[in-house]
Parts: structure tokens; C-alpha cells; sequence
């Protein structure tokens, strides 16, 4: 298998998960309600999002691809349950309307968080004096 097509099939099973979710989130959230599925869920999602940390040249394959399976599904068990819950007042007439603006503002603090970041390294790089971003700038990630 070349390094490019497990590439693809890595980053694919965070999605496959997070798109497995959906089928089976309603049941979840009936079967154990809002509450409980979030508070355990918040601890699963950050586990698993510090997982890919552990990650080395000798971690098997298919540890991988699982660990990031089943991240996507907590990931998107987490997210599905919030946004289930920004709408409890909205009426059906308006929720078209409700969830189009929501996803407008998630896709606006996304750009803002991106637009820190972006001032961020370059705060550092005329701090540190560099011609161009370095990976100096990222101390953990260096460390590996």
C-alpha cells in the first residue's frame, strides 16, 4: 500500500465515523439523555483528541485508523448533541432559517480562530526576528 493512498484512508476514518454517528445519535440521546452523554462524551472527544500525540513511526496501522474511527464518532456525537440543543424554541417554520444562521456563525469563529492563529505566528516570527514561519514556533511539535 503506497504512503499516499494510507494517508487518504487515515484521515477518511475520522470521517467515516463521524458520519456513522449520525445514524445512531438520536437513539443514544434517548437511550442516556442530553446530560450524560455530553459529560462523559466531553472526557471521551479530548482523549481522543490528544490520541494522535501517542502516534509514533512504530504505531501499527490499523491503531490508528481505529483510534481516529472512533475520535470521529465521539467528535461527532459531541457536536450533533450541542447543536440538537441550540434550537429548543425555535419553531419548525423558522428552523430552516435557525440552522442556516448557525452554521454561518460556525463557519464565521472558525475564520476568527484561524485569523488569531494566523497574527499569532506572525507575532512570533517578527518577535524572533525569522524571514519566514519555522517549525522553532512550535516547541511540542519540535520536540518529537
Amino acid at each position: 500500500m503506497t504512503h499516499a493512498l494510507q494517508s487518504k484512508q487515515t484521515a477518511f476514518s475520522s470521517g467515516l465515523g463521524a458520519l456513522l454517528m449520525k445514524f445512531i445519535v438520536h437513539p443514544v440521546l434517548r437511550r442516556f439523555g442530553f446530560r450524560r452523554v455530553l459529560v462523559v462524551n466531553a472526557v471521551l472527544s479530548s482523549a481522543f483528541i490528544f490520541a494522535p500525540d501517542t502516534f509514533t513511526a512504530q504505531t501499527p496501522y490499523l491503531w490508528t485508523v481505529a483510534l481516529l474511527f472512533l475520535g470521529g464518532i465521539c467528535w461527532s456525537l459531541q457536536f450533533t448533541s450541542i447543536n440538537a440543543m441550540s434550537f429548543p424554541e425555535v419553531d419548525d417554520t423558522r428552523m430552516s432559517s435557525a440552522s442556516s444562521f448557525d452554521a454561518v456563525l460556525q463557519q464565521l469563529s472558525g475564520s476568527i480562530g484561524n485569523t488569531i492563529a494566523e497574527f499569532g505566528l506572525r507575532a512570533m516570527q517578527m518577535i524572533l526576528g525569522g524571514p519566514e514561519i519555522d517549525v522553532s514556533y512550535f516547541p511540542v511539535a519540535n520536540d518529537t
